[in-house]
């Protein structure tokens, strides 16, 4: 009996090691997984194309290999996960202008109640990123245009208040041509306002 459960925990344990290694050679993340050590030990095929990793950057020490991650307190970050078991999340920019969300998480072995390494995963969140700096242009151009529109309408308002007290005036003195050129400044300030406000709402 015992013989044979002796042979069934290496089999289990070769189960689980290509049950592992058929997810690293499949999966699309960038992963990499650093033991306690510090070392690494293994990482997915898509870190190797991003992070420019090859099979002899195995069993280096994260520090040797931190240069092709853009990331200056790897390391520190590496130690304070290992020590705390608190996830650590960061955007990340990398040399060909990609974005990546990388995300530093503890390696628990449960029944041990043990850090064993952590795990690094990048996702590319570059559409994401994109967007907001997009959205955040488009905002500032609003607020640009806000600015200006307010502007270019404060002197013909200012124009037609001045022009309105005028009026009143050139009704008392009964003064026709002047009365007529008040009301011509008037209407070029009106049309002006209309010309902007049209031009504000087709750039809308």
């Amino acid at each position: 009996m015992e013989k044979q459960t002796k042979k069934e925990k290496p089999t289990e344990l070769d189960d689980l090691s290509v049950d592992l290694e058929n997810y690293i050679a499949n999966t699309i993340f960038v992963q990499l997984y650093v033991d306690s050590n510090l070392i690494l030990k293994r990482f997915t095929l898509p870190a190797m194309e991003q992070l420019a990793l090859t099979n002899d950057d195995i069993n280096k020490y994260i520090k040797d290999v931190s240069d092709n991650i853009p990331y200056p307190n790897l390391i520190e970050k590496i130690k304070e996960v290992i020590e705390t078991g608190n996830v650590f999340e960061e955007d990340i920019k990398t040399s060909n202008n990609r974005w990546f969300q990388m995300n530093i998480v503890p390696y628990v072995i449960k029944k041990e109640n043990r850090t064993e390494g952590v795990m690094i995963i990048f996702v590319d969140v570059t559409k994401r990123i994109d967007a907001v700096h997009k959205l955040e242009q488009l905002n500032a151009q609003r607020y640009s245009l806000f600015n200006k529109l307010s502007h270019n309408l404060k002197q013909p308002i200012s124009n037609i208040g001045l022009l309105s007290d005028e009026l009143v005036e050139a009704f008392d003195n009964k003064d026709t041509d002047q009365f007529t050129t008040w009301i011509e400044i008037l209407k070029s300030s009106s049309d002006k306002m209309n010309k902007i406000i049209e031009d504000f709402t087709n750039k809308l």
